[in-house]
């Protein structure tokens, strides 16, 4: 028997028989899964041998990736943490150390110390390439946003609205994951483009001007933070002409030609040309 932190754990919790910790086990599955949209992660399981090999501390390799995740959701300890032991033969099974060359020196025993224990650095950098979104799940969001824009003509911001804030705030949450760079760009994308339509659907239903400045601004963050110039200059142009509607015409054309002044070259500069600066400068009767 080898202590572990995942044995001294589920005693604490009182989890100590395959049921119970079963029963703990999968309401954490279904929990992630709700979280990340990734439906397998409900329907794991832990076999009775598993539980037992694990509270015997006889770990000799890292469980399956989908069961790593849902044990550090359950205990919020990374798995390397929770089995570890100090019995060296796990440690060179779970990951193999590269073959020492002839002309190398082995190292003093004084001298192990200098480096990591070699099942937390796999643990580690398992962390750091791990996402809870996939190719897929982004795919299904830019589909979804994508059938807003699609219908919006005809239904409007009355009928979209609340569709439109579930997308973004289940994208808040996914970006509360940890994720490799390009998927978190991704997600930034995305819910600076929920944002944007947010914004321009409270300015066409008549919001105060201070939720639309919200959205707004949400969206101009995000994207300046993943160099999206596109994204930048619609929400310039929709702070614009929520500016128009509240009769601030110099202000509204300054939103505009700040945008302008990011591509002014680009599709969207035309559009706050004609649309913004245009339409504000006809009201304070000025020639551009």
């Amino acid at each position: 028997m080898r202590p572990t932190l995942f044995r001294q754990m589920v005693q604490e919790r009182r989890w100590t028989t395959s049921e119970t910790f079963s029963t703990h086990f999968a309401k954490a599955g279904r929990e992630l899964a709700e979280q990340t949209g990734n439906r397998r992660l409900g329907e794991i399981s832990v076999p009775r041998r598993t539980f037992d090999r694990w509270m015997a501390g006889e770990v000799r390799s890292l469980p399956q990736r989908d069961t790593r995740r849902i044990l550090e959701h359950l205990f919020q300890q990374p798995v390397a943490k929770l089995f570890h032991t100090s019995d060296s033969k796990m440690l060179m099974a779970a990951v193999p150390l590269p073959a020492v060359r002839q002309s190398s020196r082995p190292l003093a025993s004084s001298q192990t110390g200098m480096f990591d224990d070699p099942l937390s650095v796999a643990a580690q950098t398992e962390s750091l390439t791990r996402s809870s979104v996939d190719a897929a799940l982004l795919e299904h969001f830019r589909g979804q946003l994508q059938g807003i824009v699609d219908r919006y003509e005809t239904s409007g911001p009355q009928a979209l609205a609340g569709e439109a804030r579930m997308i973004r705030s289940t994208l808040h949450t996914l970006l509360s994951g940890q994720h490799l760079p390009a998927i978190r760009a991704e997600l930034f994308g995305l819910t600076s483009r929920a944002a944007g339509l947010l914004a321009y659907m409270a300015v066409n239903a008549g919001s105060g001007p201070t939720v639309a400045e919200a959205y707004c601004t949400e969206a101009e963050v995000l994207a300046k933070h993943i160099g999206d110039t596109q994204l930048q200059m619609w929400a310039a142009g929709t702070r614009s002409l929520s500016l128009y509607y509240q009769r601030r015409y110099s202000e509204a054309d300054a939103a505009a030609a700040a945008g302008i002044e990011m591509a002014p070259t680009s599709h969207q500069a035309i559009r706050l040309l004609a649309n913004g600066r245009a339409r504000a400068l006809a009201r304070l009767r000025v020639v551009p």
